[in-house]
């Protein structure tokens, strides 16, 4: 091969050479870039989950043990709540669905059932001995279908047993909380919209808490996660 034609084969490899350089250089911002928009999807993704999941206090293991409770006699909401000489108490049901916030809410009842709340949700369980927990958090929860039974700061300790009772005996999509909000009631039983108040905790009030969170259990604006 002459000079010239070694010359010309000499150029062709340094072309082809830098032509495959240059592609490899595509191929990885290609990747870099495609990395970038699977991590930005996964935030997009991630984040509201993170934001909308439920929340702590994790219930745990309660220090407060169980006391035996009055078997059922009455089934119908209207007639355990007569019974028992308990007050029902309701808000509009469209009121604060879907209406996120941080700010302190003056919420319209007492306890709350409805209106602008959290971003996260306190988790199902039993919170009976514990702090309460942030009663933006615990609205959040009733969105979701939860029934919330509270108590008043300060009950007996034999009423809290029982109370215990009652949330062990269905404890399904249920938390008992200490109220936070200064409820003039001993006991309440909440729900998105709804609410039945016991003055004082008596053999009859366990039945109308039962009616409330067999009617109202599942039936928030929210999807039951």
């Amino acid at each position: 091969m002459s000079s010239r034609e070694q010359r010309k084969q000499a150029v062709r490899e340094e072309r082809l050479a830098a032509e495959r350089r240059a592609a490899r250089a595509a191929t990885q911002r290609r990747r870099v870039r495609l990395a970038g928009g699977v991590a930005a999807l996964l935030a997009v993704i991630l984040v509201p989950a993170l934001v909308f999941s439920p929340s702590a206090p994790d219930p745990g293991s309660s220090e407060i043990g169980s006391r035996p409770i009055p078997e059922r006699v009455v089934t119908d909401l209207g007639e355990a709540v007569r019974r028992a000489d308990a007050q029902r108490i309701s808000h509009p049901y469209a009121f604060g669905i879907n209406d996120h916030t941080d700010d302190p809410v003056a919420y319209p009842t007492n306890p709350p059932t409805n209106g602008p709340h959290a971003f996260t949700w306190t988790q199902d369980g039993n919170y009976a001995g514990q702090a309460p927990p942030p009663t933006g958090q615990v609205v959040h929860a009733q969105e979701h279908g939860r029934v919330v039974i509270q108590y008043r700061p300060g009950i007996a300790r034999e009423k809290l047993e029982q109370l215990v009772a009652l949330y062990e005996e269905d404890p399904q999509h249920v938390l008992l909380v200490e109220n936070a909000t200064g409820m003039r009631c001993e006991v309440a039983a909440t729900a998105w919209g709804q609410g039945v108040l016991c003055e004082t905790l008596t053999d009859r009030s366990f039945d109308a808490l039962r009616a409330f969170r067999d009617r109202y259990r599942d039936r928030g604006p929210e999807s039951v996660a």
